[in-house]
């Protein structure tokens, strides 16, 4: 789960530091990101679950019932979060 605000991306990667940083050029500001381990199979069961909150592709509208999903079954035990980098502003 890469969650932006008022969106989040339900999608899978072997590698999901190395995958939002390459999608970070595409970002306005850098997601929080909810990794499960091996948890890669529940990618489109998550998407069917989440349906109803769909905008785009991966892409849903980020609100209670994702909120809820992920203060409920992610924990230490499941996953880990990579929080964002500040980004550096290069100077002009």
């Amino acid at each position: 789960f890469a969650v932006l605000k008022d969106v989040v991306k339900i999608g899978r990667s072997r590698d999901p530091k190395n995958r939002i940083n390459s999608m970070s050029t595409g970002f306005p500001e850098l997601p929080t990101v909810y990794v499960f381990n091996n948890k890669g199979f529940m990618e489109p069961i998550l998407h069917r679950a989440f349906a109803k909150l769909r905008k785009h592709g991966e892409w849903f509208r980020n609100g209670l019932q994702t909120e809820y999903f992920l203060a409920k079954f992610h924990n230490p035990n499941t996953g880990y979060i990579l929080h964002p980098k500040p980004r550096k502003h290069k100077q002009k």
